[in-house]
């Protein structure tokens, strides 16, 4: 598994035309079987992902000079020998809080509404006469 880590990321390296990226994480914890092609993947199309496991390839690609920082899961701190450089609730720890899609998207691929069109939102806005983004 942490050879499939290694391989993964230099083949991103490679096709990015770089040396190495400056954080390298896991944005969604899973893993689909090797001929899974499609954006939504079907309940049968998954695998077990061993969080400990991939950290610890993501920790040897730190170690190669592949990536400047490994990120995200919080679940890792039990077992990670390098602390997260990304991670979206880590921000009393002095790790860079960022998000994706924080606002999500109106008839995304998961039919859910956006957060925008929350009405605890839109109320929360507008008594502070701000957008809702």
């Amino acid at each position: 598994m942490i050879q499939s880590q290694q391989s993964a990321l230099k083949q991103t390296l490679k096709n990015l035309e770089m040396e190495n990226v400056d954080v390298y994480l896991v944005h969604w914890p899973v893993k689909l079987k090797p001929w899974v092609a499609c954006a939504i993947p079907k309940e049968d199309e998954f695998e077990h992902l061993d969080l400990q496991t991939t950290r610890s390839g993501m920790e040897k690609c730190l170690e190669m000079g592949l990536c400047r920082g490994i990120g995200k899961d919080p679940t890792v701190l039990n077992f990670a020998s390098v602390p997260p450089a990304v991670n979206q609730f880590c921000g009393e720890l002095g790790i860079h809080v960022s998000a994706y899609s924080s606002h999500e998207a109106p008839g995304d691929c998961w039919e859910s509404n956006a957060v925008v069109e929350n009405p605890t939102i839109q109320s929360i806005a507008l008594k502070h006469s701000n957008p809702c983004s």
